[in-house]
């Protein structure tokens, strides 16, 4: 996947925002601070192994969260209270 599709990584989650079915999110990357935006919606987050996260923003950018379970406290509270699926 990382070899067809530019991927970030998500090392830190700063902010999310809930307005008019977009989740728009705050984040620190491997490649630097990130802000992108994606439909609060199932088909844009995938299970991606294990523990991790695939999210497709809506310019079709990929994210990925390597491990939910090794964010914050306050990081996974944040990410489950918007996508809880």
């Amino acid at each position: 996947m990382r070899r067809r599709h530019y991927m970030r990584v998500i090392t830190t989650i700063d902010t999310i925002h809930l307005k008019h079915g977009l989740l728009t999110f705050h984040v620190r990357t491997d490649r630097g601070p990130a802000q992108f935006t994606m439909r609060c919606s199932h088909s844009q987050v995938q299970d991606y192994g294990c523990k991790s996260k695939l999210l497709t923003d809506v310019e079709d950018n990929r994210f990925l969260i390597e491990d939910v379970d090794a964010l914050s406290r306050r990081e996974q509270r944040l990410f489950h209270r918007f996508v809880y699926w």
